[in-house]
């Protein structure tokens, strides 16, 4: 079954359609930024949601997905984009140190630290709750730090 389409395809050639999918999935990002370059954002986005539809597994293509959107100032979508990726792939570090970063960056701490608190729910390494009792650090809340170290 064809799920884009909702109508009933052959097995093979859903699988055959897929392969070829995978094949070209490298180009998405080189097309995606062309489109960027000629300000067709719209395009860009639709490339990029084809590749994550192909394989949303695929890390990088979210990072520059999500990248393409911050260099062009659209912070929302950048910020969807993040939410999206850490839902999809919760063990996936770099995706929660990125959108905490761009949410401090921002200057939106109450979001950063909400992010933080979702992140820490699946439990990641040390490292992460470093980073977090950092941010709690330069923040200037030394009892929040400490009760993250506590964690």
């Amino acid at each position: 079954m064809d799920f884009c389409a909702g109508r009933q395809t052959n097995p093979l050639t859903y699988f055959l359609t897929l392969h070829v999918h995978n094949s070209l999935l490298p180009l998405c990002p080189r097309y995606a930024a062309w489109e960027e370059e000629q300000q067709e954002f719209a395009r860009a986005r639709s490339v990029f949601e084809r590749g994550v539809d192909v394989d949303y597994r695929d890390q990088s293509l979210w990072l520059k997905y999500t990248e393409m959107e911050m260099r062009n100032k659209f912070v929302n979508h950048a910020r969807n984009l993040y939410d999206r990726a850490t839902a999809l792939l919760p063990r996936v570090d770099q995706f929660w140190y990125k959108y905490t970063y761009m949410e401090e960056m921002l200057g939106n701490f109450k979001l950063a630290r909400q992010v933080f608190q979702r992140w820490m729910k699946w439990e990641p390494d040390e490292n992460a709750f470093s980073a977090f009792a950092k941010f709690e650090m330069r923040r200037g809340d030394e009892s929040a730090a400490r009760a993250v170290y506590e964690q």
